[in-house]
């Protein structure tokens, strides 16, 4: 899934995201930096894409990658319970995704992020295996 896409998906399902373009200057060469931050639901989220090599300007945790976590117990990239996850490259993943989101907003989910008992889930592997462990996620 692309940028835009990724966009348009979470938009679609009731998500409120703001994208920025920035033209940066990076080791003498122009970039383009694409960032975008997820809200609603009582998500606190964000991804960025980017071609460039150098990171300075952008965030390791969200470079070409999404990370989010319950808005009460944001506190910064590093510490997101989901973080450093690829886009979603298929329905499962993206169906994956949501849950993920939803879970981190209920109560439990609230809870085990604020404690750090859930921390650094960066595949869908393993978000599979939490929402399982959690009773809701059957194949």
């Amino acid at each position: 899934m692309k940028f835009d896409t990724l966009a348009r998906f979470l938009r679609k399902n009731g998500y409120t995201v703001k994208t920025k373009t920035e033209n940066v200057s990076l080791s003498r060469k122009k970039e383009i930096i694409k960032s975008a931050t997820i809200t609603g639901k009582s998500i606190r989220g964000g991804f960025c894409f980017t071609k460039a090599t150098e990171t300075s300007m952008v965030y390791p945790y969200i470079k070409n990658l999404i990370s989010f976590d319950n808005i009460k117990c944001f506190d910064k990239w590093s510490k997101c319970p989901i973080q450093s996850l690829t886009f979603p490259e298929n329905e499962e993943q993206q169906k994956l995704l949501l849950k993920a989101m939803k879970f981190i907003t209920s109560k439990r989910g609230y809870d085990k992020s604020n404690q750090y008992e859930i921390w650094g889930i960066s595949t869908y592997e393993a978000i599979e295996k939490l929402l399982k462990e959690e009773g809701l996620w059957k194949k």
